[in-house]
């Protein structure tokens, strides 16, 4: 009986709530881009006040259940314009609405991922983050993405490598502390911790996102400083294909060329480069197909090794046999494809990938700083044969309540060959799972995730292992958390937590990171932000393990190499503005980082030998404690003049200030010598050591770029543009003592000491015009360098002198 009782009353209630149920009626049909009427996926739609409702599947279908009757419901997504439609409800039926969304102001809504790890709008963020659109990319023809994120405030590439804010000085190439993402997965040769530029899809970006500050918490070790994320874009609704070919030539100041005019570009003495890039991308029912490919030629601008007459340095058979300068041959194929599962709803999976075979010649230093200044130092010259792979699957899962599931993984081949039998390989495997919900009635979010990573690294250089032999292995795992909250439609919080595990040769170390952030809205245009995060960073197989030559210097092992700490702080306002057609933002921020056990490259004599010329070279030391602190001010705008008149410009201004707090602390004993050296910032440093000013830092960084876009023609089809920009790098104060000791006609002469008494600063700008007819055709005129500027930002390494170049672009 006391069974029967519940049973009867639960089936009558069901039976006597059916008929209301039956009452109500469905809402159902697609929302799309206003402009390019591509589906958008994860657009809310709530009914009412009542903050109930759905969300738009990946094809941006929705359903909705009403009751009778007029019912109002909102449709918001980031980016776009608010929409409201009052419908009608009718029992028993189903009504269609179709909805087209507009976006908003670009620069006013510009959307990023990188800082939360899901879409937000840029100026509601806790940290700086800017972004590179791929129109800049296109208008600049840029070649390798390094160009592109050089033209962001506050980041100068230095010899390839990514400095951000003075957090990271020159290393030859091993130990980034700025993290390069694909899609959201690192993409660095973890073996020597090193971006791989020439790797990444020049010719399909959807835009790259500059973090800056530390980032460990959701990114792990390498972002200590920072992120660079490309994301690249997927197929639209209408099937696409880009071309891209180009040529140049590289124009040496007069008195510094290496070469003769008589000499014939097909004799490979005239320094000239050409490529081709292509995309395509469509869709093909439930499919998503993209590939693409760039090839690249180039006939470098730094010339042959040439035997200095008085040094003893090098002999004459340290000069490369293959001594043709600096070049570059490469081939690049990409591809992605991306299936919408029918059968379950919100359930997508693919692959993607990237292969490049490349051949290239590196001058790790130059002649002299005068008419020697493209020509190679002899035995700094280089080949090396490259062949990269990676391989990308994924699966996400979207439901309706708002949990996202995404698995993904990589793997990552580098097969690296060079002169003097300096090989290298390494398998990276590369996994992650990733939660996260939107709980919309509470503003609250949440992201959990785990990842691994392991390397396989076999070498003929990273051989300084305690117990000798030629392979290693590192591997990594960890655990985060962050959780964001919204609150009075103000103000957002975050806080978040990272549990880091390295092991690399039996080596283990284990470490929590914390995060904090928030973002006040002080009037609908103004927002005032701040964040405080740490940083931890494991030493690189290379950075621990390396033992070679290069460039008629030794790289020297340090198997006690420890792992670094930080902690980094910012405050922020970024004021939005639009007068009349014209809007952007202006943004200010202070920023201070601080280092535990801080890692640096240094010269000295650490070979024990006892032949001084075998004997030089460097390694990597835990020196101390350091700090950078600085300001940074950026402004971005774009608008109409006219109908037919549009301007975009954007640009910053960076100071920093890059420290050591510990000047007087011994980092290495040379106990092999006789007078027992000792090695600290102070005896090892030269420039400006009475601010302790770190090595190869740029403290002042200015950014600008403008275009003026003219359209012609009856239906404005055709149009006109014509951009400028210009950056200025402040003269590095300090670099190593090790370079003024031997330059001198007999040993490893330079000229440095000479070249850094008259440097000041270097002032680069470049200039591009082009026509743009219909939506077919391209043709730019681009001169880089335009003053033909002599200079070098990493000392006795050349930067890049005038080159012009003809591009031509095909869309259809």
């Amino acid at each position: 009986m006391r069974l029967l009782i519940p049973f009867v009353l639960t089936h009558c209630s069901i039976f006597l709530s059916q008929p209301a149920l039956a009452q109500n009626g469905t809402i159902k049909g697609r929302i799309i881009d206003g402009e390019t009427k591509e589906p958008l996926p994860f657009v809310h739609i709530t009914i009412g006040e009542s903050g109930k409702g759905t969300v738009s599947d990946i094809q941006g279908q929705f359903s909705i259940e009403l009751k009778p009757g007029l019912t109002r419901l909102n449709f918001s997504a980031v980016g776009y314009e608010k929409e409201f439609r009052l419908v009608e409800a009718k029992a028993h039926s189903v009504t269609v609405l179709n909805v087209e969304m507009m976006r908003r102001a670009r620069l006013l809504e510009t959307t990023v991922v990188s800082a939360g790890r899901y879409e937000q709008k840029q100026q509601e963020l806790t940290t700086t983050v800017d972004v590179i659109q791929p129109t800049l990319i296109q208008n600049k023809n840029t070649i390798t993405l390094d160009k592109a994120v050089e033209q962001t405030p506050g980041v100068a590439v230095v010899d390839n490598e990514p400095q951000v804010r003075g957090g990271s000085g020159f290393s030859s190439g091993l130990g980034s502390r700025v993290l390069i993402l694909v899609d959201d997965m690192p993409l660095m040769r973890v073996d020597v911790g090193r971006p791989v530029w020439e790797l990444l899809p020049v010719e399909n970006v959807e835009q790259i996102e500059v973090l800056k500050g530390a980032s460990s918490v959701l990114y792990g070790s390498m972002a200590m400083n920072g992120v660079i994320n490309v994301r690249t874009a997927f197929a639209k609704e209408k099937p696409e294909t880009r071309v891209n070919v180009f040529s140049g030539l590289y124009e040496l100041p007069k008195g510094r060329r290496w070469y003769s005019s008589r000499d014939r570009l097909l004799e490979g003495r005239v320094p000239f480069f050409s490529g081709l890039g292509f995309n395509h991308a469509r869709k093909q029912g439930s499919w998503d197909i993209v590939i693409g490919g760039n090839f690249y030629f180039e006939n470098g601008f730094v010339g042959p090794e040439k035997l200095k007459p008085d040094t003893t340095f090098v002999k004459p058979s340290d000069l490369n046999p293959k001594n043709k300068g600096r070049y570059d041959r490469r081939g690049r194929i990409n591809f992605s494809v991306r299936h919408r599962n029918q059968k379950v709803e919100g359930l997508v999976y693919g692959l993607s990938g990237n292969v490049m075979v490349q051949h290239q010649a590196e001058s790790y230093f130059w002649y002299d700083d005068t008419t020697g200044m493209y020509v190679s130092f002899p035995g700094s010259l280089y080949n090396y044969k490259d062949v990269l792979v990676y391989l990308d699957p994924f699966i996400t899962h979207y439901a309706k309540s708002g949990d996202r599931h995404t698995a993904r993984g990589r793997y990552f081949l580098s097969h690296n060959d060079a002169d003097k039998d300096q090989f290298s390989q390494s398998h990276n495997f590369f996994a992650e799972y990733q939660y996260q919900r939107f709980f919309k009635k509470i503003g609250f979010n949440l992201i959990t995730g785990l990842s691994g990573q392991y390397t396989s690294a076999s070498s003929r250089i990273f051989i300084g292992l305690p117990g000798g032999g030629n392979r290693s292995h590192q591997q990594n795992a960890a655990l985060y958390l962050q959780l964001e909250k919204k609150m009075f439609k103000r103000l957002t919080v975050l806080g978040g937590a990272r549990f880091e595990y390295f092991e690399i040769n039996g080596l283990e170390r284990g470490k929590p990171v914390f995060r904090t952030g928030m973002n006040l809205m002080l009037t609908e245009a103004t927002y005032l932000r701040g964040s405080w995060g740490q940083g931890f960073r494991f030493p690189s197989i290379g950075e621990r393990y390396i033992l070679t030559n290069v460039g008629g210097f030794g790289f020297f092992p340090n198997p006690d190499l420890l792992p670094e700490n930080s902690w980094s702080a910012e405050v922020g306002i970024k004021q939005l503005y639009r007068i009349r057609n014209f809007g952007g933002f202006v943004d200010l921020c202070g920023f201070y980082q601080h280092y535990e056990n801080f890692v640096e490259f240094n010269s000295g004599r650490w070979g024990q030998t006892g032949n001084i010329s075998k004997d030089l070279g460097f390694r990597f030391l835990n020196t101390g404690k350091a700090r950078v602190w600085g300001l940074e001010a950026s402004v971005a705008g774009s608008g109409k003049f006219s109908d037919r008149v549009e301007f975009q410009m954007f640009g910053g201004y960076t100071y920093t200030l890059p420290q050591t707090l510990t000047p007087d602390y011994v980092y290495a004993r040379l106990t092999w010598l006789p007078n027992k050296d000792t090695i600290t910032y102070l005896n090892s440093t030269v420039g400006d050591t009475a601010r302790r000013i770190l090595k190869y830092r740029i403290q002042h960084l200015v950014k600008w770029d403008c275009q003026l876009n003219v359209k012609l023609g009856r239906k404005n089809r055709h149009q006109l543009f014509a951009g400028f920009s210009v950056r200025y790098y402040s003269k590095m104060q300090s670099i190593d003592r090790f370079f003024y000791d031997l330059d001198t006609p007999t040993a490893f002469a330079t000229g440095i000491r000479h070249y850094r008494d008259r440097e000041t600063g270097n002032t680069v700008g470049d200039a591009r015009v082009g026509v743009i007819l219909g939506e077919t055709w391209r043709v730019a005129w681009i001169v880089n360098n335009i003053t033909n500027r002599a200079y070098a930002l990493r000392p006795m390494s050349p930067s890049e002198p005038r080159t012009w170049m003809l591009q031509l672009g095909l869309s259809l």
